[in-house]
């Protein structure tokens, strides 16, 4: 079975690594190449036709070069990283997103 692109990393974004849904399906997780996990929300990526439209992602940073895998907790309220490094980050998803400056 083909399967259908859904997002699309490359062109001078980070290389994802350790994808992961949330229980609800909604939430996807990816490790990414450097300092930081993202989080894309499905229902904000389909578009009322069931076209995929852009959006940013919720980033969630870690202090380690790149992510190796990201896994949601099963509430979705909590999410954890570990780092190449050995290092495990964790965040409260139930927060809202902090702005960066």
């Amino acid at each position: 079975e083909q399967g259908e692109l859904a997002l699309e990393f490359g062109q001078g974004r980070h290389v994802p690594y350790g994808l992961s849904f949330d229980r609800s399906g909604d939430w996807l997780a990816a490790g990414r190449s450097d300092d930081c996990a993202e989080l894309w929300s499905f229902s904000r990526l389909i578009d009322t036709q069931s076209r995929l439209r852009s959006a940013s992602p919720r980033l969630l940073r870690a202090a380690c070069r790149s992510l190796a895998a990201v896994a949601m907790a099963r509430d979705g309220k909590r999410a954890a990283g570990q780092a190449w490094s050995g290092q495990v980050f964790l965040w409260d998803l139930a927060s809202p997103p902090t702005k960066r400056s």
